[in-house]
């Protein structure tokens, strides 16, 4: 059971807040019912004891009297499927901050790994790790937030296209699958319902093509070009060098890019599931960026658009409907 402390303002004098936090392995992203206003920024956080300035799409954080940044100028990130970790609640505490008001009461719907949503115990133990007793305090930026958390309601990663895309989805078995920073989940959704059993997680995300590609490139080129030239280097289909993208790189580029996917194929198959017997959803930030590969491969599969976001939006309609609001 969660149980709450004394909340420091009456209950019924606080606003109330829907918001969906999706904080994954590469970026933490978050949208609040009541304006559709949304908030994203790496999933990153550094001690900051020496305080240092923040720059870009960071934060100076505050939170049980220890200073850290959080956001694209930190440096630790998590390679861990579990987010009861001190990284995931401090960026669901900012994304929170940066979306409702202060002194405000919270109804937040959590994403997480299938592995970990259909095993009861860590689901609990991530929902009250997140809940942390029923009200939080943290610093941002200089700006001191106190909120209150009414409920918490966790869902498993990437279901909710289901609810922003239903006609996919409806009368028909589909192979779900969502391409993470870290992770691919997989389940199959029949007739909107996700079943249970058919659901994993393995880490075969984003980060894996990233580090494969870098390594590949370093191994032909003998060079030593940093991983954060990853993201650049896919977006250009291949290496920059002297303005220009080189034409051998791209080679490099679309066969980690085959070999990834190929991989994907091996993940379901190895699951006893045959992709060529049920239409394929694609869904999260890597399907984005591997969109065209995966399309050119198979002619029953639809990459959703806006993919990064729109298993958020989709949670966001689904948590409306849980706690009985309305999404109009």
């Amino acid at each position: 059971m969660l149980k709450r402390k004394k909340k420091i303002i009456n209950e019924g004098e606080q606003k109330k807040y829907l918001i969906v936090v999706d904080p994954g392995k590469h970026t933490n992203k978050a949208i609040i019912l009541q304006d559709n206003k949304r908030v994203s920024f790496r999933t990153k956080y550094f001690d900051n004891t020496n305080e240092l300035d923040v720059y870009g799409e960071s934060y100076s954080v505050i939170y049980e009297g220890k200073k850290f940044i959080v956001g694209e100028q930190a440096e630790e990130q998590s390679y861990d499927v579990s987010k009861t970790n001190l990284l995931h609640k401090l960026v669901t505490y900012v994304a929170i901050s940066q979306l409702a008001e202060n002194n405000s009461t919270i109804r937040l719907v959590i994403n997480c790994p299938v592995s970990i949503y259909k095993n009861k115990s860590l689901r609990e133990e991530y929902k009250n790790f997140i809940f942390n007793r029923g009200q939080f305090d943290i610093t941002v930026n200089r700006q001191q937030y106190h909120y209150n958390f009414e409920n918490i309601l966790v869902l498993p990663e990437d279901f909710g296209v289901v609810y922003k895309y239903p006609g996919l989805f409806k009368g028909k078995r589909v192979a779900l699958i969502g391409l993470g920073g870290l992770n691919m989940n997989f389940m199959i959704v029949n007739n909107l319902a996700p079943e249970i059993t058919t659901m994993f997680t393995v880490n075969h995300g984003g980060n894996e093509l990233e580090t494969n590609l870098i390594n590949e490139l370093n191994s032909r080129f003998a060079l030593n070009i940093d991983h954060k030239e990853a993201p650049y280097i896919l977006d250009n289909k291949g290496l920059m060098v002297r303005g220009k993208v080189d034409k051998e790189s791209v080679e490099i580029v679309n066969k980690t890019i085959e070999e990834f996917f190929n991989g994907i194929i091996k993940e379901t198959k190895k699951q006893g599931h045959n992709l060529d017997m049920v239409d394929i959803v694609f869904v999260g930030g890597t399907s984005e960026t591997i969109q065209d590969y995966i399309e050119s491969q198979m002619k029953h599969v639809t990459v959703v658009n806006d993919a990064q976001w729109a298993a958020v939006e989709g949670s966001l309609r689904l948590g409306a409907m849980r706690f009985g609001e309305n999404t109009k």
